[in-house]
């Protein structure tokens, strides 16, 4: 991984590696505190497993976050944009389609249990590069493909609209997610009549409007949450007017508390 600065981050590329040695490749790596991995894409499937640290990441119109102990599925030629803002260690299988089987995995987070992760980590850790498809390691690979296929999908991403008017507004929520952002301010800013803007950024996105600013912010805050902001600190900071506002509006999305999410 080549790196460059840009400001007070790094700006990292990745390995120029264009053939796969086997059907599924490991890769075992950190990525340092405020490092951006530029855009790229790959010619095969890729499963990111975050052991430590969370990242955020923008590929095909869609915003996600990686926290510590989930995964992501990234399709074959889908570019991507990784951002980690503190360490990281990452553990990644480079997946050629037809290992795969039916029908591959769509772009998306997913909880990662127990079982799965130390798979990860003994698969990443012990497996030869160049290993036999008929030995026992090459078994274990399958073994494990079947598992990662089989773990639940994870509600930490966000499509982005498009069309490019309803897109700056998409962005100027995620820059400065502690701004209110009315319906009536995003539509001024999109040339559009408010109600017209609320019925295309829900065609564009799946999402009204409200709905897609309050999962941004959320979002958002993870990322602050790890960096040790306290609640009350990362609600202000993403527009919440009071901690129990932002701390309900969490548990409803993610299922856990902030205070627990960050430990």
């Amino acid at each position: 991984m080549t790196r460059r600065r840009s400001d007070d981050w790094q700006s990292a590329t990745t390995s120029s590696l264009t053939v796969l040695p086997r059907p599924v490749f490991f890769r075992a790596y950190p990525i340092a505190a405020r490092t951006r991995v530029e855009e790229h894409r790959h010619d095969w499937w890729q499963f990111m497993f975050a052991r430590e640290g969370l990242m955020q990441v923008q590929a095909a119109d869609t915003a996600l976050v990686l926290p510590p102990a989930y995964g992501m599925w990234i399709p074959a030629h889908c570019a991507h944009t990784l951002w980690a803002a503190e360490e990281v260690m990452l553990e990644s299988l480079y997946i050629e389609e037809a290992a795969l089987g039916g029908t591959p995995p769509a772009l998306q987070v997913v909880a990662v249990d127990e079982f799965a992760r130390a798979f990860i980590h003994h698969a990443c850790t012990h497996v030869e590069e160049d290993y036999d498809e008929e030995s026992a390691a090459g078994r274990k690979v399958a073994v494990l493909l079947e598992v990662l296929q089989a773990l639940p999908r994870a509600d930490f991403m966000l499509p982005f609209p498009t069309d490019p008017r309803l897109n700056a507004v998409c962005m100027a929520i995620q820059h400065a997610p502690h701004l209110p952002h009315h319906r009536e301010d995003a539509a001024r800013r999109a040339h559009l009549s408010p109600q017209t803007f609320s019925r295309r950024f829900l065609r564009a996105t799946g999402l009204p409007y409200q709905q897609w600013r309050q999962r941004m912010r959320l979002l958002c805050s993870l990322a602050l949450l790890r960096e040790g902001k306290n609640v009350t600190e990362t609600a202000l900071a993403v527009g919440y007017a009071t901690p129990s506002a932002y701390i309900h509006a969490f548990r409803q999305l993610f299922a856990v508390s902030p205070r627990r999410f960050a430990h």
